[in-house]
């Protein structure tokens, strides 16, 4: 067996082939996270970061910007980047969804995840599913992943106020009684075992979406002749929405309960 000649200044050093195929085997390797950034990563985040799960009592919700705050602690302002790239923003829809990729040079560290937003407003929509995904990336690094564990939780669900008086949804065309006995015009808002308000409706199938993914959620909004919650605002009479909404969220939340089993 043959050796291999390499030049280093003007020194000629034979290495031994078994010894230089090992060489180049663990340049290819990435770069190990060292524990320290590891543990730092990985560190409680502040009970202000955690808010109640709006659908679930026994799981809680991260705020992302807490999440990238740990980014700039851990690995420093600049030394990480978030680009997007537009996956579906179709004429006639509120649904925005984005890939984004997170990189960190330092420690040779690319990741990519979808994020989807339906806010009528359109850079709220950007901005919501920028966030989305960028808190899904943060958690495969593990920020937060105590929480995800389930070893930290929000603030128990009765201690938040209550809410408001909202408006029951029937066929009637004409005013509406609220729960709290005035009448008010008609809006397309419901109350409901699952929400009470339009707000909380969209934040409902926000959350059930990154629980169950983008294609799923996709494909279950089709089953209901819908590309968005919007839709189910748009459906007449309003109550007919109501249902509807109501029989795909349930779906969508069996689905997500399925998954988590």
């Amino acid at each position: 067996m043959g050796t291999r000649l390499i030049k280093k200044s003007e020194t000629s050093v034979a290495l031994d082939p078994a010894e230089d195929s090992q060489t180049a085997l663990h340049q290819s390797y990435p770069t190990r996270v060292p524990k320290d950034l590891v543990r730092r990563l990985n560190e409680p985040l502040p009970t202000e970061a955690i808010s109640p799960h709006p659908s679930n009592p026994h799981l809680s919700s991260i705020k992302t910007i807490y999440q990238i705050e740990r980014l700039n602690q851990v690995f420093g302002l600049g030394a990480w980047t978030a680009n997007s790239e537009i996956v579906e923003n179709s004429p006639g829809s509120s649904m925005v969804v984005l890939k984004v990729r997170l990189q960190i040079p330092t420690w040779n560290i690319d990741l990519e995840q979808y994020g989807g937003n339906n806010n009528p407003d359109r850079g709220d929509a950007y901005k919501g599913a920028f966030t989305d995904a960028l808190g899904k990336l943060c958690g495969y690094l593990g920020i937060g992943i105590d929480v995800y564990k389930g070893i930290t939780k929000s603030a128990p669900a009765e201690t938040r106020p209550p809410a408001k008086p909202v408006m029951i949804a029937t066929e009637a065309t004409g005013p509406q009684r609220s729960v709290a006995g005035a009448l008010s015009p008609a809006q397309p808002q419901a109350t409901h075992k699952y929400w009470q308000t339009v707000g909380e409706m969209r934040h409902l199938f926000q959350v059930v979406r990154e629980r169950i993914g983008e294609v799923i959620y996709l494909q279950e909004l089709e089953k209901c002749d819908a590309h968005s919650v919007e839709d189910f605002l748009k459906m007449r009479p309003p109550l007919a929405g109501t249902q509807t909404a109501s029989r795909c969220y349930a779906s969508m939340l069996e689905i997500a309960e399925r998954g988590a089993a």
